[in-house]
């Protein structure tokens, strides 16, 4: 069973827990099939890039997701080129002179334990930001930190998606920020990146003097789905559950294989 109970197992253990009964109950939590995981991007700016691959666990088992060891991993464009990437550590598979293209489209390939995965990604044209301001919120306290603003313009005719990526003095935030022009083709389009964290992952507030780096990755529709669906409820964190993020991926497998284009700009939290 993966790590999200369903609704009528919590109902179950609820009433075991307050029944006046005093008799010893087994509960048979059975497990699910192990699924493979499967994430990784290719850019067009210099590599090294990496693929990631790791195995689910139960719902019993610790929260660490064993790495799968000894895979072939391929990624080739559609212009004929190719690279075999290398295990730098275990399940983590590296490439270091395949480099992106835009318009160009990107397969991965992966031979796992006598299976086989792929996905294909097609590379947009990458897009310039404009500017990084820094405002209030509207219902922000004197002593609270100003949100982040994004503006860039989207190229006019065609379909274009988004992610952007906010870095902290070289430390990159975990919160997802994904965009789309649908409705806004050809428009100057802007993002408030708020910051939410967790309860294990407390970002720093911005001190004045902070580096501030936003990346604005240029990706397709279906590395957009993948990131607007795992940002909602029944999206997950690399454990199946019965609602995991859309993918690009065959065989069952979960993740996501992304080609990028990215580009980047700094400022200096005032």
């Amino acid at each position: 069973m993966t790590r999200i109970l369903t609704l009528a197992a919590q109902s179950l253990l609820l009433v075991l827990l307050f029944t006046a009964c005093q008799k010893e109950v087994d509960i048979d939590l059975k497990s699910a099939r192990s699924n493979i995981v499967i994430t990784g991007e290719i850019t067009d700016q210099p590599g090294p890039y990496t693929i990631k691959i790791n195995r689910t666990v139960n719902f019993n088992e610790p929260n660490t997701f064993p790495a799968i060891s000894g895979a072939t991993v391929v990624v080739s464009d559609s212009e004929g080129n190719s690279e075999t990437l290398i295990e730098t550590e275990p399940g983590i598979y590296t490439g270091t002179t395949l480099q992106g293209v835009p318009g160009r489209s990107y397969t991965l390939t992966i031979n796992a334990n006598g299976e086989n995965y792929s996905a294909v990604s097609r590379m947009p044209v990458a897009v310039e930001i404009d500017t990084i301001t820094f405002e209030k919120g509207f219902f922000a306290d004197e002593d609270d930190e100003k949100l982040t603003e994004v503006e860039f313009t989207d190229p006019a005719g065609t379909e274009n998606f988004y992610r952007m990526i906010l870095i902290q003095n070289g430390t990159r935030m975990r919160d997802i920020y994904i965009a789309e022009d649908r409705l806004r083709d050809g428009q100057v389009l802007s993002a408030t990146l708020f910051r939410d964290g967790d309860d294990e992952n407390r970002y720093e507030e911005f001190k004045s003097g902070d580096q501030v780096t936003v990346l604005l990755q240029s990706i397709d529709e279906s590395t957009h789905n993948f990131f607007r669906t795992f940002d909602t409820p029944g999206g997950g964190d690399g454990s199946a559950s019965p609602a995991n993020p859309l993918n690009n991926l065959t065989n069952g497998a979960l993740g996501y294989f992304s080609a990028a284009a990215v580009r980047s700009k700094s400022v200096v939290y005032p």
